[in-house]
């Protein structure tokens, strides 16, 4: 169970005095007690060495768009028009408003997706640009290295610590996601850090062995550099000297410098706390692979902005920016003395711009106001989203607000700067974040 410190002193429960080396989610939880955990550790570096995305991308589908196929010949067909030079000395074909005139060519500006998207104002909505984010599948192959962690040292976790057991492994290009369960307190002086900091270690031995035995392998300072230590050879130099200090600087030579660690130092976990969690990160560790490969091919929509200034807000924003062009935008804001006939009224019209290809706004304060934007992102409608708080480091969208990103349907944007604490919103905040959200509306 997981509880803060005052929590857990004013129950009367002994706070264990275990010096935790490592980064920690819950600084006070009992990680010697039985428990459910998600790990993730990172490669030092985010070095690629445990294998690599394999990205599947289906052929750009064209249902459901009538006027879609018609498009196809007439870029086949603009081969046609570059080749008229040839005509071109026979003076009869001088008018050619024949071709000005000719249907087929004068859409071909339409077909360019660039010029399209750009002025619809959101480049990925149109269904035949990139095929849906769902769509979208990838694996990881692993390396030699990502093999042995799977084949050999996760299964050494249970073999050293019963009470240990990984439901869940997902090994990425350069980290490690685990779904630990343990099944009982453990011995006395042993908790989850000294597990996973063995783990680790036995990861970073099969590096070093590995690499060892690659000739191709690079050589990130790993064997090569004990192999310079001979160099202690030449060191007896110092015992030439007559200076007094025949020694000072032989131990320090001969010393061979440390190998390095396949991980960075620390960790993340999240300790399972509620009902329906376990499902929740079991969900992610599936999807993980694909939700790299679709950030990869649109890093721009995943791409924090620091700088974006909005009237008197410097804001930062997370996804599609286009979606701020969009002319026709509502703010859905739901004030206190709505009855429930002008909550109906307001909520009918808000979808209703929805429906037609505009923009609904919101902070999504208020338990009506969510409803809508949830509404919204159920029905597949573009929404920009004002949020109280900041993107932190590395900062991704989860679940469907992740493929909304992708799909173009979804812009976050918030005036503040991102902060770790859970903070109860005061008034004045939200009537800035409606002002925000009343500007972005009237764009």
């Amino acid at each position: 169970m997981s509880r803060r410190k005052e929590d857990a002193l004013a129950a009367g429960i002994p706070i264990r005095g275990t010096k935790h080396s490592m980064k920690r989610r819950k600084p006070w939880h009992d990680y010697h007690a039985k428990g459910l955990y998600m790990l993730t550790l990172v490669v030092a570096g985010r070095k690629p060495l445990l294998g690599r995305l394999v990205t599947h991308i289906p052929e750009v589908e064209t249902s459901g768009v009538e006027a879609a196929p018609a498009p196809t010949p007439a870029i086949a067909s603009t081969p046609a028009i570059t080749s008229t030079p040839a005509i071109a000395p026979t003076p009869a074909i001088a008018p050619t408003p024949a071709i000005v005139s000719t249907p087929a060519i004068a859409p071909t500006p339409a077909i360019a997706p660039t010029p399209a998207v750009s002025t619809a104002g959101t480049p990925i909505v149109s269904p035949a640009v990139p095929p849906a984010a769902s769509r979208i599948t990838a694996e990881v192959a692993l390396s030699p290295l990502g093999q042995a962690i799977r084949d050999e040292e996760i299964k050494k976790i249970n073999a050293h610590y019963k009470m240990v057991e990984v439901w869940k492994l997902c090994i990425m290009p350069d980290h490690i996601h685990m779904i630990v369960r343990v099944t009982e307190d453990m011995p006395e002086g042993k908790h989850l850090g000294f597990v996973i900091r063995g783990f680790m270690a036995g990861c970073t031995k099969a590096w070093w062995r590995i690499t060892a035995k690659s000739p191709t392998a690079p050589t990130p300072a790993v064997a090569p550099t004990p192999a310079v230590a001979p160099t202690p050879a030449v060191a007896p130099t110092p015992a030439v000297s007559t200076a007094g200090t025949p020694t000072a600087g032989t131990p320090t030579v001969s010393t061979p410098p440390a190998r390095p660690s396949l991980f960075e130092s620390g960790y993340n976990d999240q300790v399972l706390l509620h009902e329906g969690q376990l499902d929740n990160w079991k969900r992610y560790l599936d999807d993980n692979p694909r939700r790299l490969a679709v950030k990869r091919l649109h890093p721009d929509l995943f791409t924090t902005l620091h700088a974006v200034d909005l009237a008197d807000w410097h804001c930062q924003t997370v996804g599609n920016r286009f979606l701020l062009d969009i002319p026709q935008k509502v703010a859905v804001i739901v004030h206190g003395a709505y009855t429930d006939k002008d909550y109906a009224t307001y909520k009918g019209a808000w979808l209703a711009c929805g429906e037609a290809g505009g923009v609904l706004v919101s902070a999504a304060i208020a338990p009506r106001e969510k409803a809508v934007m949830r509404e919204a992102m159920d029905l597949g409608y573009r929404v920009i989203l004002v949020r109280e708080n900041g993107f932190p480091p590395l900062y991704k969208p989860v679940g469907e607000s992740f493929d909304a990103c992708y799909d173009g349907r979804l812009l976050q944007v918030s005036p503040w700067a991102y902060h770790p604490q859970r903070r109860v919103i005061s008034r004045e905040q939200c009537l800035m974040l409606n002002r925000l959200v009343e500007y972005i509306a009237n764009l």
